[in-house]
């Protein structure tokens, strides 16, 4: 009787451990879309006979969290961050 708890317990944490990997790798495939892409990918997941309008508004929902969790990337902020302004070309500096 023993040693069938001991088995039982050994496969409940193998079980566990397998879910923990999977959903680590699940949530690492969101990290660093964009928001267009995660709109794409939402899309793709949500069922088909859904209709067009709870579809957004689900999805507006998802995307609006996942910026909050800074899952997605806001391609606005990086690019006023990272300077929209043209590097200066060494061969047309004068000076």
């Amino acid at each position: 009787m023993k040693r069938v708890i001991i088995i039982a317990a050994v496969i409940a944490v193998v079980v566990m451990l397998g879910k923990q990997r999977r959903r680590a790798s699940d949530s690492s495939d969101w990290h660093g879309l964009t928001e267009e892409q995660a709109r794409e990918r939402l899309g793709e997941r949500l069922p088909g006979r859904m209709p067009e309008q709870a579809k957004a508004k689900v999805t507006d929902r998802i995307v609006d969290q996942m910026r909050d969790k800074g899952v997605i990337i806001d391609l606005t902020d990086d690019a006023a961050a990272n300077g929209t302004e043209p590097a200066d070309d060494p061969a047309t500096t004068i000076g």
